[in-house]
């Protein structure tokens, strides 16, 4: 090797390293400013590294945060911020030319550009632009993507069309986390810049939790309650729709003899059409088709009774699932189709008479013969059990009535109205207090035109239903609290008045937001500008149940009232 050529490569080596130890001493500088709490020491350390090496873009990004925070703690003093924000700005372009796919940056300038836009209107600082950058370079999961999209949101006003369609579309992916933390805040955001609800429409993923967090939020800014139900009867409509899915999930194992896997998710479809309260209702709309919901329900309970018996479990552990299918039917040919079954399974016999030994199933065999209108057959077991002893254990006692309310029911049916009043009787002497005996029982002497009777059942029924007034002394609700009150009724519509008491001085001016469901329904919710509300209900007979829930702040109730 010549001379000359150990000369060069001498000196590209001291090269290299000068520049290794600047780039070293540069970086090193960096991370030691970056521990440096006081901003203008930090500034003055990242300069000397941004010196050493011009093309350490962390040096400049640094400068450019460092000049930010400088900034930002001395807003009293407007020209020496908006230097250090222009010092800001300058300092970021250098760091994204060296490292343009850094959205970190992108952010910061993005930042810096929207303190300049305030501070100084009458220039142009596209802030947007770094923001859409920094959006388009993190992943839609990241802290950066939710930051910009709030922060446009909080500019709403100012974005042109396109920008405002690029922002709801992160807040979109934003909602759809399901970080219920980040969606409040975006509502919050959404309230004090916006205001539009065709704006959070747009936002809103299809998720039923998010929309009733968004329709709680409405209620407890006592903001327009008709969208608060739009949004309501929407998620309910999505639960119905995963109820779908669970049934044809469902379904899909039961066809294949998988109990195990089918049970589960009929108990689910069942869970969630029971929670659906039917907001629709005070919509005008109808997304939920009564007919469908009905014969799901239905098909659930017989499906999952079906999955417990093929599991090996008996009638007791069933019967619930298999009375509320046959309290939904009204077909005749249902209830034979399931005798069938459970004959077939051999869960009861083929004939009334063999379920005598046991009072449970006894009960449950006559309601499947009342359902087919095999009303002798009924009779024929009252007979049966006129001939015979019968010694009841105190834990058949309540299957015992039950048999002989079905006695009685299918004479009364068949027009036998003194041998139905006698087993009525039968089944007071054992349940007095019990209502729905008392109710048929007055039921057929109605067709006896028996008024002495009807009066003395009268007498007994008031008693036994609820106070046609309750009052209640001091009674206040709290904010989203649910004041639940039972009510034994007797079936028939009533009308029901709810008397609220005075608004509180601390609250006068917030008008209550109240929502009243009766036996899990809505059927009431409204701003409360009237101190009573008076409601048209269908009741069941004995126990009904009366929600009240305060939306957005507490309530006084003071009465109850139904005639």
């Amino acid at each position: 090797m010549t001379t000359g050529k150990k000369a060069g490569l001498l000196a590209v080596l001291v090269v290299a390293v000068a520049a290794a130890a600047l780039m070293y001493w540069s970086q090193h500088l960096t991370y030691k400013a970056m521990k440096q709490e006081d901003a203008a020491l930090r500034v003055a350390v990242l300069e000397k590294a941004a010196a050493f090496w011009p093309l350490n873009d962390r040096a400049f990004y640094e400068l450019g945060k460092a000049h930010f925070d400088y900034a930002y703690q001395n807003l009293d003093d407007v020209d020496l911020g908006k230097d250090h924000f222009r010092r800001s700005a300058r300092r970021f372009r250098q760091s994204l030319r060296l490292n343009p796919a850094d959205f970190y940056g992108h952010y910061n300038y993005g930042r810096t550009l929207f303190h300049l836009d305030f501070l100084l209107p009458a220039e142009d600082f596209d802030f947007v632009r770094e923001y859409k950058k920094a959006a388009d370079l993190t992943g839609h999961r990241s802290e950066i993507y939710y930051q910009v999209g709030k922060m446009l949101l909080s500019q709403w006003n100012d974005l042109s069309g396109e920008h405002r369609a690029f922002t709801t579309g992160i807040l979109k992916k934003i909602a759809a986390r399901g970080n219920r933390e980040q969606f409040t805040r975006i509502m919050h955001t959404w309230e004090m810049n916006v205001g539009d609800y065709a704006v959070m429409g747009q936002i809103l993923p299809d998720d039923a939790a998010l929309l009733r967090m968004y329709a709680e939020f409405l209620g407890e800014k006592s903001l327009d309650q008709r969208e608060r139900h739009n949004v309501l009867a929407l998620a309910e409509h999505l639960d119905f729709q995963r109820a779908g899915e669970e049934f044809s999930r469902a379904e899909y194992h039961f066809r294949y003899y998988r109990p195990r896997q089918a049970a589960p998710l009929y108990r689910r479809c069942l869970d969630i059409l029971e929670g659906i309260a039917f907001y629709q209702g005070l919509t005008g709309r109808s997304p939920i088709d009564a007919a469908e919901y009905a014969d799901m329900m239905m098909a659930s309970n017989l499906k999952l009774a079906q999955c417990e018996i093929m599991q090996g479990r008996g009638l007791k552990e069933v019967e619930g699932y298999l009375r509320a299918y046959l309290s939904m039917s009204e077909k005749v040919a249902d209830a034979s189709e399931l005798e069938s079954y459970l004959v077939e399974n051999r869960l009861i016999g083929e004939r009334l008479e063999d379920s005598l030994n046991d009072l449970g199933l006894l009960s449950f065999h006559c309601l499947l013969y009342l359902k087919q209108n095999h009303y002798r057959d009924v009779k024929n077991i009252g007979e049966m059990l006129e001939r015979s002893f019968v010694v009841v254990p105190e834990e058949d006692k309540e299957d015992y009535i039950q048999v002989l309310r079905w006695v009685a029911k299918a004479h009364q049916i068949t027009g036998y109205f003194y041998d139905a009043s006698d087993f009525y009787e039968r089944a007071l002497e054992l349940d007095e207090g019990n209502v729905a005996t008392l109710l048929d029982m007055r039921q057929n002497y109605e067709r006896l035109n028996d008024e002495r009777e009807m009066a003395r059942i009268d007498r007994r029924l008031e008693e036994l239903l609820a106070p046609r007034e309750m009052l209640f002394r001091d009674k206040t609700i709290g904010k989203g609290q649910p004041f639940q009150q039972p009510m034994t009724l007797d079936g028939s519509r009533v009308s029901l008045s709810l008397v609220f008491a005075a608004e509180g001085e601390g609250e006068s001016r917030v008008v209550p937001l109240v929502s009243v469901h009766w036996n899990g329904r809505v059927v009431w919710e409204d701003y409360l500008r009237d101190d009573t509300v008076i409601l048209s209900v269908e009741t069941q007979r004995g126990e009904n149940r009366l929600t009240v829930r305060p939306v957005n702040r507490d309530v006084g109730l003071s009465r109850i009232v139904w005639r």
